[in-house]
């Protein structure tokens, strides 16, 4: 089978293919047959933000987060340099964040905690 750059099967089946193509904004969804090189109904357009939205409807228990910009370079970059996929990068790095944090709260933490005694006076007569 030959695929063409850009294209995502989705599925295959003997009444055709479906697949996701880039498009301007986001993806366009296809059907038709994926190794034709201009062979393809449109679909559906969607936009990332839509994309993400309807992962959340379809995994209620799920979270999907996604890194655009300086923050995406920065993990796809520092991930490489440490050897693991971005998304284990993030992972492990938010593990270690939770992991953090629970300490703090279970009293793992080396810093006193911060108190003070106050003493209130009653009404001046």
């Amino acid at each position: 089978m030959t695929l063409y750059p850009g294209r995502f099967v989705i599925s295959r089946s003997e009444d055709g293919d479906v697949w996701a193509e880039p498009a301007p904004g986001g993806v366009v969804i296809m059907r038709g047959r994926a190794t034709q090189p201009d062979e393809g109904e449109a679909v559906a357009e969607m936009r990332p933000d839509q994309i993400e939205r309807l992962d959340a409807w379809a995994h209620k228990e799920g979270v999907l987060v996604s890194f655009t910009g300086v923050l995406a370079r920065q993990i796809k970059d520092l991930s490489r340099d440490v050897g693991l996929t971005p998304q284990n990068f993030v992972l492990e790095a938010l593990n270690a964040f939770i992991q953090a944090g629970e300490m703090a709260g279970h009293g793992h933490s080396h810093a006193p905690p911060a108190s003070q005694d106050i003493e209130l006076e009653g009404p001046r007569r």
